[in-house]
């Protein structure tokens, strides 16, 4: 999430004006909770972000994930039978679905409601980017 972290510091505070036509807008980071900092071996008072907020004029919109445990391993194989299978370590990954969600009661406009409408498209453009390159700032083939 530090990725998306310093990509909304950069789309959302420096860019907002040539992106969504609003002035500078605030990314505030959210953090971990320390109950799941410390459950992975870290030390509590660590800050690990886990999302951010952000005011689209009288709208306010957080990005993070959830706090839904999955299990990951090392690698896929091709198992005998020729379908795919989990092998190596299995280890816990904190979070299995990305949230974007609108805070409070506030009725968006039009103007807002557009702004929010492009945010997610170039989030989705820059989730392409880190799983199929690795980085949000890579350049598209």
């Amino acid at each position: 999430m530090e990725q998306f972290l310093r990509w909304a510091f950069i789309e959302l505070g420096e860019n907002s004006k040539a992106n969504f036509g609003i002035p500078e807008m605030e990314v505030i980071p959210i953090y971990l909770e320390p109950k799941w900092v410390e459950k992975y071996g870290e030390d509590p008072s660590m800050k690990v972000v886990n999302g951010f907020r952000t005011q689209f004029n009288e709208v306010t919109v957080e990005l993070l994930v959830d706090d839904e445990v999955i299990v990951g391993y090392d690698y896929v194989a091709m198992a005998e039978d020729g379908f795919p299978e989990k092998r190596g370590n299995a280890f816990e990954i904190l979070g299995k679905y990305l949230i974007l969600r609108k805070v409070g009661d506030t009725q968006a406009t039009d103007k807002t409601r557009a702004a929010v409408k492009t945010f997610g498209k170039l989030l989705q453009q820059a989730f392409d980017k880190y799983y199929a390159f690795g980085s949000i700032y890579s350049e598209d083939l």
